[in-house]
């Protein structure tokens, strides 16, 4: 009985062997037919996709956008607008001497050009000068007339140049005797600076006198003295100025007049 479960068992196991050994050779042939055969050397290749697609276009392409050119340009009227306001602080230096002043003005724009405005304006103004043997203090009105004209293609940048002209009155101690003086002073002086354009409705504004004549006069007790003086240049009485120049009107699109 064991001996035929065990013929039984044996024919099993060899029929089962056969069986398998001839799957597998057949499933090697039909692999080794579908590699060698037509469709696969047809199959489109990853390299031969790449090339066809052409993945790496924009690899070596640089984007370039020019804002200046898309971005809407502020014309020279546009920036130069009809009324402006302008407040500032200017300081000058001499040996043991300092000038210091605060300021407000207000322009009105007489002529439109091209690329350039003309202005015609008021301006009140506090200055004070301290020095090694007496102090000033002084109140000053002052009338402008200054050219703002554009140095940049996109109106960033203006000159400004012109005249001012101011009648300034106050007093001066001497430290020594403590003797007051009561002051009276006219002053015309030429000035140049330029100013940057921060938005369409804030410059700002760095400007000097270069040449400034000056006639004062010192009375005392019904003593009275008057001196003249020319001044160049910075100094401590041609004093460097900083100005915030607000626009109080925004000007329509338009051309400006030659």
């Amino acid at each position: 009985m064991k001996t035929n479960f065990l013929k039984l068992v044996c024919l099993m196991l060899i029929s089962f062997l056969t069986t398998n050994a001839s799957f597998t050779q057949s499933s090697l042939t039909d692999f080794t037919f579908f590699e060698n055969s037509d469709v696969f050397s047809s199959a489109i290749q990853v390299d031969d996709l790449k090339n066809d697609v052409d993945l790496y276009t924009l690899d070596d392409k640089t984007i370039t956008v020019d804002y200046i050119e898309d971005a809407e340009q502020l014309t020279v009227e546009e920036v130069l607008v009809l009324y402006m306001l302008g407040i500032g602080a200017g300081i000058g230096f001499g040996e043991g001497d300092t000038f210091y002043c605060l300021h407000a003005k207000f322009l009105y724009r007489l002529a439109m050009f091209t690329t350039a405005a003309l202005y015609g304006g008021i301006g009140l103004g506090y200055s004070g000068f301290s020095g090694d043997f007496f102090t000033q203090s002084m109140l000053a009105v002052t009338g402008y007339m200054l050219m703002f004209s554009a140095l940049t293609k996109y109106r960033e940048v203006f000159l400004i140049w012109g005249l001012l002209a101011s009648y300034a009155f106050g007093n001066e101690t001497l430290e020594s005797s403590n003797i007051k003086y009561d002051l009276t002073r006219f002053a015309i002086s030429a000035m140049i600076g330029f100013s940057i354009v921060l938005t369409q409705r804030l410059m700002l504004a760095l400007y000097s006198p270069i040449l400034t004549y000056q006639t004062q006069t010192r009375e005392n007790n019904g003593n009275e003295s008057k001196d003249n003086s020319t001044f160049f240049f910075l100094n401590k009485n041609n004093a460097f100025t900083i100005s915030l120049i607000f626009n109080l009107a925004l000007a329509s699109r338009g051309t400006a007049s030659e």
